[in-house]
Formats: structure tokens, sequence, C-alpha cells
């Protein structure tokens, strides 16, 4: 009985030495790996942390379209071209990673509207900077995609992004918006709408 007991227990610590590399293994996340670190699809019905850029231009929740689920966000209002919902980006960008962007977006005039998405940062002399993240243009009552990647510039702080359309006073719809990129807890958490930090 003795020896068969030392039996069990020898294949026993055998078997969870053979495991244990591979149980590591299927926990360690690289820290180069793609990771949602924003998501906004609106369907809690809050804009709370979205604000009109450049001082003009209203943003609300919207129930009559939408790209999926309930809501979508609208923009109204608008008397320059570059006003539009805005989310502060601070803790979401390293310097000199690369991102990847997506997001839905509508109108329904009667003519087609070209729709930029752009990056504000500001660079080691203080000067604000623009980059083009994606530009698109969209058809009368149809969502059309925005996509883009960009890589972050080495001397660059304060991240600002918004979106844009060349025609100043035309209303648009923003849906279902996600960034995929570098995560490593160097500016905080994951920001997404959908989660209760």
């Amino acid at each position: 009985m003795k020896r068969e007991l030392l039996s069990f227990t020898t294949v026993f610590m055998l078997l969870i030495a053979c495991l244990a590399p591979v149980l590591i293994q299927s926990s360690t996340v690289s820290a180069d790996e793609n990771d949602i670190i924003f998501s906004s699809n609106f369907d809690d019905g809050n804009i709370v942390d979205w604000a009109a850029f450049g001082g003009g231009g209203k943003l609300d929740i919207d129930s009559s379209v939408s790209h999926s689920g309930e809501y979508s966000m609208k923009t109204t209002e608008r008397f320059e071209a570059y006003h539009g919902p805005s989310i502060n980006a601070d803790s979401l960008f390293r310097p000199e990673k690369t991102y990847s962007f997506t997001a839905w977006a509508y109108q329904k005039s009667d003519s087609m509207k070209s729709l930029m998405w752009t990056l504000r940062y500001v660079d080691s002399l203080g000067v604000s900077q623009f980059m083009n993240i994606a530009s698109a243009e969209l058809e009368p009552n149809l969502w059309t995609e925005l996509t883009g990647t960009i890589t972050i510039p080495e001397d660059s702080i304060s991240y600002l992004l918004y979106f844009e359309c060349a025609n100043a006073t035309v209303d648009f719809n923003i849906d279902d918006v996600e960034i995929i990129g570098f995560l490593d807890g160097y500016k905080g958490l994951i920001y997404s709408e959908d989660v209760t930090l």
C-alpha cells in the first residue's frame, strides 16, 4: 500500500511539473498585444464623456437611427467645418505606439458629404498639431465605415479625438467607435463607456 501511494505521488508530481509551463504561458499577456482600449456604442444612452469640439455644435443621443443597438450620437447646430463630437484621449495613447481606429457615420442630407476623424495633440514646443486618422464620403441615409491606423508621434502630449465635416451645417451621426492598440498600464485603465471603472 505504501509503495502504491508513493507511485501515485510520484506520477502526480511529474504531471504537475509537465503542466506548469503550459499554465504559466497561458496566463502571460504580451505588452505589445493589440487590445481594445476604447469602445463606445451609445447603447447605454449616455454621451457624458463626449463634448462638442470648437465651441459649436450640439450632441444628443439619437434613437431614430443606429448602426447597431438602439442608439447613436447625433451632432447638430454646427456652423464651422471642425464642429463635431470629441473626446479627451490623454489616457489612451503612448508616444511611438501604433493604434487602429474604426467608427461608423451617417448623414441624411440630399448629397454626399465628406467626414474626417482627426487627432489633435501638442508637440514638444507647445504647438497644437493635427493628424488625419480616417476620411470617408458619406452617402445620404447610409452608414459608412471610417477606418485608419496611425503611430503617435514621439514628441506628443495632450490628445484629443474629434470628428469634423467639410460642410459646416450638415448634421451627422456617429456609432460603434473602437480603438485597438497598445495597453500596458502606461496611463491608466481601459476606457470604455460600456464598463464601470
